[in-house]
């Protein structure tokens, strides 16, 4: 059961108007967009500033487009949450937020700008604008209320730093100091809301939408070794997984999704260190012994190795992310699998059932066990059959 998240009255007739303001100036905004964009990207692409040689063209039209891809999906997401549940706070909330990050979180705002009213560029403005957004959200997902009460003054903390900076130049470095434990403060209110006062339903939401945060961290961590700087992901996925939590949370199981992340993330990252560990070793060996360069022999070698090496690392790594992190599963497999052995073995009917039980209250615990056999054997079931046989006899 979760919390009731419904709005009433005043609040919700001036949480649909805002909605309404933000969702036109947003369509305003995507659509004015796209003919900026396509004057930008139908002109030839001559630069190289990321070093991908023939890559780079099509990347840069990739990364563009998918920008303005992005944003629109973002506004389909929002409709989406408002037409679902235009009652729910929590949905108007990260409606709003969609429609907000869809123009704010990349240059489209910046370019649209810039493009009709010849602006100079304002992207730093309206970026600080989803900061208190994103600290908002840690306080107060999934059920729209500020968990623990201080959790509020963390979302009026990053309203002041955020537009500090433009009062005072020089507050910049303050309020980069100062964003951080802020940051880190809604996670940990995340994660005391989880443990102490999340329902189950509320726990599977929270699930969703950090690992969508999850998700959207490894794109920004790859698209800045591309651009080599601090940049936006390649692509802004939190608003699908915010809108999954609060639509779908229970549609598919995010715990199969965290944990098979948790074991193929860890495999590949050790795959790739012993690969590339074993080239740099036997190349030196192969130098050593040899006297020449570089050799294939020792990547073929490599490669075999790191091919007989998956089935048993997967293996090892599964077993231990399963005793550390999903250990009441662990336990119901590994019980699970005992009383499969014991009910080959054993041929005591009476030892059988009891282990039986023992199996059910250890692995489900419930309040109560009852078990019952059907007696194949019993008079009433021979009384029905000689019966019958007694009519078809009557009849012949």
């Amino acid at each position: 059961m979760t919390s009731s998240t419904q709005l009433h009255g005043k609040w919700l007739m001036v949480a649909r108007y805002l909605w309404y303001v933000c969702a036109v100036l947003a369509a305003i905004v995507l659509l004015g967009a796209v003919p900026v964009y396509y004057s930008h990207y139908a002109q030839p692409i001559r630069s190289d500033p990321y070093g991908l040689g023939q890559f780079n063209v099509p990347f840069q039209v990739l990364v563009g487009w998918g920008d303005l891809a992005g944003s629109f999906m973002s506004f389909a997401l929002a409709v989406l949450l408002f037409w679902r549940k235009p009652n729910d706070r929590m949905a108007l909330f990260v409606s709003l937020f969609c429609l907000i990050t869809a123009i704010t979180g990349i240059y489209l705002l910046d370019n649209f700008l810039t493009a009709y009213f010849g602006a100079p560029s304002t992207y730093e403005l309206w970026s600080n604008l989803q900061t208190p957004l994103w600290i908002l959200l840690f306080c107060i997902f999934p059920d729209g209320r500020f968990v623990p009460r201080w959790t509020r003054w963390l979302f009026i903390v990053s309203i002041l730093t955020s537009y500090s900076i433009f009062a005072v130049a020089e507050w910049r470095a303050i309020y980069l100091v100062v964003t951080y434990p802020l940051v880190f403060l809604g996670l940990y209110a995340q994660v005391y809301r989880y443990r102490r006062v999340s329902s189950f339903a509320e726990r599977q939401q929270t699930k969703w939408w950090l690992y969508g945060l999850f998700v959207s961290l490894v794109l920004l961590f790859i698209a800045s070794l591309i651009y080599k700087k601090a940049s936006d992901p390649l692509l802004n996925v939190t608003p699908i997984f915010l809108t999954i939590a609060i639509l779908r949370s229970r549609l598919w199981d995010i715990d199969i999704i965290v944990r098979r992340t948790l074991i193929y993330g860890a495999l590949t990252a050790m795959l790739a260190f012993v690969y590339f560990g074993s080239v740099v070793v036997l190349q030196q060996v192969f130098r050593a012994l040899t006297g020449q360069g570089q050799s294939p022999f020792v990547t073929v070698v490599s490669t075999l190795a790191i091919a007989a090496l998956f089935t048993p690392l997967r293996r090892r790594i599964q077993s231990t992310m399963d005793r550390r992190f999903y250990r009441r599963k662990y336990d119901a497999a590994k019980t699970l699998a005992a009383f499969a052995a014991t009910a080959r073995d054993e041929t005591d009917l009476d030892k059988l059932t009891a282990r039986l039980v023992e199996v059910v209250d250890e692995t489900m615990q419930p309040e109560k066990v009852s078990l019952w056999l059907k007696d194949f054997n019993a008079k009433p079931a021979l009384s029905v059959v000689e019966g019958t046989q007694r009519r078809e006899d009557a009849r012949e």
